[in-house]
């Protein structure tokens, strides 16, 4: 599809003086969870409601979802009949997949791309690059991986039969190896084998292989990986953020396609690489978010991929955030990507990432009009690019699947059943998107099956801008509604990543109700950006629940020292 740095960026700058620190460093105001100190306000908390201004940029921050609000209404109707890209078929499945991530499931755009992955197969096989091949097995793996399965392995066969003999993928006639295209060879690997397609191990071992070999000593990645002829890494020509991010974010998935993706300071669980034991950087991960079988992990030089992780972090953690670079937008695509997986791999993360905020205070000042962005790769996809970042579109995929098991069930057939779907034996009313006010307005009606509804589908419920009147229903419904209430009512106060809301969430983590307790730990895990929490899982007992709920207060009273926790039950 054309996204690439052909050459490498000239005058990257920092948005940040020197004075004010480089990329990713601990400032004066904002929270770091874990081994920073922090300056906390001194609050009383006794249990009830506190509804207070929420400090951290989230997704679900006002300006944010102003932006996606924006960008989403953009895609709806923009055109693709602009530059080379536009017409491409990337790009309409970019499109597709923003509006999907959004909630906007039933849009005429998704089914638009839907059908295009279809008709264009034979042309799109001819591309002398694999951009479009990829986007299409990302995007139908995302919205429809059953029905479009045979479409998603006639794309992926496309490109997978023309990976190099080193291990990477470039234009077509060309033998070197592209690191913008292998990108999304592994980001479409990952999406396909989530959606139950079989991979080819040896393929992504080859792909892992090129990447560790195309490292530059000093961590980053280059555009055309040269694989060095001995064992030792040489330096790249034009490193850049962007193509680090992407190489980076690439590695991760591969780890992660084996069932090795976790915590760095957790032991070795299982497995042997390559002749050996695992390093203790990397086990068999219980908390993947695919439920397809792991990859065998022999094979694979694991202390050499420990390495490039630890090089590679350093690397990242040391760059300017660089907007200035050649296409921004697909840089801050990448970039979400790259933090979103090692996130998971490192068990942290800030409370108030710089890196996002930087990136929303960038969208919100590089709009062309509102809503629409376009800066190298067509309005269309450069949008979609934006929309995606905004949402946090990776660590969204990531955490999905998680404690989401709940269907309709107990009250028999739903009276509206044109809308209705069977999924695992139950049936399932479909819905569009709803806000807070509108699930409110349905308990107050009595509106069963709309409710039941939207406690099967976690994604119906778009928590935008909450007033502090809806919060506190929101409260109250969490500690004294019916079970579906309950459990959406969660749901809604754990996407906020709100500190304020811990304490009710908490309280939800003692709700008799499974569905509510798991929804309540998602949301605290959410707040406190630890993806696993303190290690409560989904088919949890009261030992392991009572000793989650511990940790939690604690981990509260050290932001908090002053507040009192009295969950009254």
């Amino acid at each position: 599809m054309g996204y690439v740095e052909r050459q490498p960026s000239a005058g990257l700058r920092p948005v940040m003086s020197t004075e004010q620190g480089k990329y990713r460093s601990v400032r004066a105001s904002p929270t770091k969870l874990r081994g920073v100190s922090r300056y906390v306000t001194t609050v009383t908390v006794v249990w009830g409601l506190c509804i207070a201004q929420a400090t951290a940029l989230l997704p679900t921050s006002p300006r944010v979802s102003a932006l996606v609000e924006a960008g989403v209404k953009t895609l709806e109707t923009i055109p693709f009949d602009g530059g080379q890209y536009d017409r491409m078929l990337g790009s309409k499945c970019l499109v597709g997949l923003a509006l999907h991530k959004a909630g906007k499931k039933n849009s005429p755009r998704i089914k638009e791309a839907i059908q295009a992955c279809a008709e264009r197969a034979g042309e799109v096989s001819r591309d002398n690059f694999t951009y479009s091949q990829c986007l299409a097995v990302i995007f139908l793996s995302e919205v429809a991986p059953k029905t479009e399965k045979a479409t998603i392995q006639q794309y992926l066969n496309m490109f997978t039969k023309r990976q190099l003999p080193h291990g990477g993928w470039g234009y077509v006639g060309e033998q070197v190896g592209d690191t913008s295209q292998t990108q999304y060879v592994a980001l479409a690997m990952w999406q396909a084998h989530r959606a139950g397609v079989s991979l080819d191990d040896d393929q992504v071992k080859g792909l892992m292989s090129w990447l560790n070999k195309t490292q530059a000593p000093d961590g980053g990645w280059g555009y055309h990986g040269v694989v060095p002829d001995g064992g030792k890494r040489e330096a790249q020509a034009g490193v850049t953020p962007t193509l680090t991010a992407a190489a980076m974010a690439s590695l991760m998935i591969g780890a992660d396609l084996h069932g090795l993706l976790n915590a760095g300071s957790m032991s070795v669980a299982a497995g042997t690489g390559n002749g050996g034991e695992l390093p203790p950087s990397l086990r068999f991960s219980k908390d993947r978010v695919s439920s397809a079988k792991p990859l065998s992990p022999s094979g694979v030089d694991w202390k050499e991929v420990t390495k490039s992780f630890e090089l590679g972090e350093q690397w990242m953690n040391e760059a300017p955030f660089n907007s200035a670079g050649a296409f921004p937008f697909y840089y801050l695509y990448a970039l979400e990507r790259y933090h979103s997986f090692n996130e998971l791999r490192s068990g942290e993360s800030e409370l108030e990432p710089e890196w996002y905020e930087q990136g929303v205070d960038y969208l919100e000042g590089s709009q062309i009009k509102p809503g629409q962005w376009n800066n190298g790769c067509g309005a269309p996809a450069d949008t979609a690019f934006a929309v995606l970042f905004l949402m946090r579109a990776t660590q969204k995929s990531l955490q999905g699947g998680i404690g989401e098991g709940a269907l309709v069930s107990g009250r028999g057939l739903p009276k509206n059943l044109s809308s209705a779907t069977l999924k695992r034996g139950q049936v399932v009313v479909e819905m569009d998107v709803v806000g807070v006010a509108d699930f409110l307005s349905m308990m107050e009606k009595g509106e069963a099956d709309r409710l039941d509804a939207l406690a099967a589908d976690p994604s119906a419920l778009l928590v935008g801008k909450l007033s502090s009147a809806d919060a506190a229903r929101l409260s109250q419904v969490l500690r004294a509604g019916e079970p579906n209430q309950r459990l959406v009512a969660a749901r809604a106060l754990g996407s906020l990543g709100d500190l304020d809301f811990a304490p009710v969430l908490m309280y939800g983590l003692t709700d008799p109700d499974p569905r509510v307790a798991l929804a309540s730990r998602d949301g605290l895990r959410a707040i406190a950006r630890r993806p696993r929490g303190f290690g409560m899982p989904d088919e949890f007992n009261d030992d392991q629940r009572y000793a989650e709920l511990e940790q939690w207060k604690r981990w509260y009273l050290t932001l908090r020292p002053e507040a009192v926790i009295d969950l009254g039950r």
